[in-house]
């Protein structure tokens, strides 16, 4: 025997006392063979009804060590994170040392779900797993969070082909129906991309508006922008005055005649009455966004006239998306827009937006990159 391999049997028989048939050391497995092992260790984790011994002596008897091993010296791609190797020997010494003093879940709360849940994740991406057997490993799973993982791993890929009808017959297969909402809202934003605008709202109703609230926001916003760019806003604007939605959702009407349409004309538009929603500053944030995303709207005297709509605007005032102010943002908009503008020298503007913004780690960062700016200017 090779006097390396000799070694490496020795090293793994003492590291995992013994369990390692060494026979399977020098097999080929075939590497979804990673999956089903991650599937079963989960399963048998998260059953709290099942004693550590069965699962210990399942382990054993089908020599999950020794089969972890060749899947790792095998694995190609991706391999960050723990080892297959590791997870299963984690989950080991969790049963192993448990104190059955404590709950069983507080038993194995050292084995991590979300390592093994990751690991397994991963192995479908790299072995490029199809649709249909991700659907068999869908069936094979027993806990409900990992069924929403994978139905919602699998609808991500069904999607890309459009595959709208199989994506529905799957979400039912995850038996706790508190999970469903993540998955439908994987579909509303398939729709929402295409400003479908009956199954974006058919579909909108399954998706919990409870749960995650930005998220489905950022949905929301999607949609309308997409419905905005296929149709005339007069319509996007009833649209957005019924549920449900709401003023706030004027912003992503806007996005598509921001990015073509003269500032003043926009500012024209903005003047209607339907606009003047105390506390929501709509006029200040499509403004932006209309110097933003419009190069041509980038002058000198736009930038006054923006200069006094966000100056009026009160500090203390949030933007519910970030940790920062509405003011701090905007600022922080506009000077992006001005270092990617290679046509006017906005030195002087850009010293403006660095003086308004009060946050530090704005502030810092606008002022590195201002050091650039102008280094180049100089050249």
């Amino acid at each position: 025997m090779n006097i390396k391999l000799s070694f490496l049997f020795t090293f793994i028989k003492k590291k995992n006392e013994g369990r390692v048939n060494l026979s399977f050391l020098l097999a080929v497995m075939k590497q979804e063979e990673e999956i089903t092992i991650c599937i079963q260790l989960i399963n048998w984790m998260q059953d709290y009804t099942l004693p550590n011994e069965v699962i210990i002596s399942r382990i054993d008897t089908q020599d999950f060590l020794a089969k972890s091993l060749i899947l790792d010296r095998q694995r190609k791609g991706k391999t960050l994170g723990k080892s297959l190797q590791q997870l299963v020997r984690q989950a080991l010494e969790a049963l192993e040392q448990a104190d059955p003093a404590l709950e069983v879940h507080n038993q194995r709360y050292p084995y991590s779900f979300l390592d093994v849940v990751y690991r397994l994740l991963q192995a479908c991406e790299n072995e490029n797993v199809s649709t249909s057997s991700l659907q068999g490993y869908i069936e094979a799973s027993t806990d409900e969070i990992l069924q929403s993982r994978l139905v919602n791993f699998t609808i991500e890929k069904l999607v890309l082909e459009d595959d709208i009808k199989t994506s529905l017959t799957l979400i039912p297969k995850i038996k706790d129906t508190s999970y469903h909402y993540s998955s439908y809202r994987l579909l509303a934003h398939y729709y929402a991309g295409r400003g479908d605008k009956a199954n974006f709202l058919q579909v909108l109703k399954k998706c919990d508006a409870r749960k995650d609230i930005y998220d489905l926001e950022e949905i929301k916003t999607i949609f309308i922008e997409n419905y905005a760019a296929q149709h005339l806003l007069e319509e996007v604007i009833a649209l957005v005055q019924s549920k449900p939605f709401g003023p706030a959702y004027y912003v992503a009407a806007f996005l598509p005649l921001v990015k073509k349409e003269p500032f003043n004309a926009i500012q024209t538009l903005l003047n209607a009455p339907a606009f003047e929603v105390p506390g929501l500053y709509l006029q200040e944030m499509i403004l932006t966004n209309a110097f933003r995303y419009n190069k041509a709207n980038q002058t000198p005297a736009n930038f006054v006239l923006l200069q006094q709509l966000l100056d009026a605007i009160p500090a203390r005032v949030r933007w519910a998306p970030s940790d920062f102010s509405l003011k701090d943002n905007l600022w922080s908009f506009t000077a992006d827009a001005l270092l990617a503008n290679q046509r006017v020298d906005f030195t002087a503007e850009l010293l403006y937006c660095s003086k308004k913004i009060s946050a530090k780690i704005i502030k810092d960062s606008l002022k590195q990159q201002l050091k650039t700016y102008r280094k180049q200017e100089d050249e």
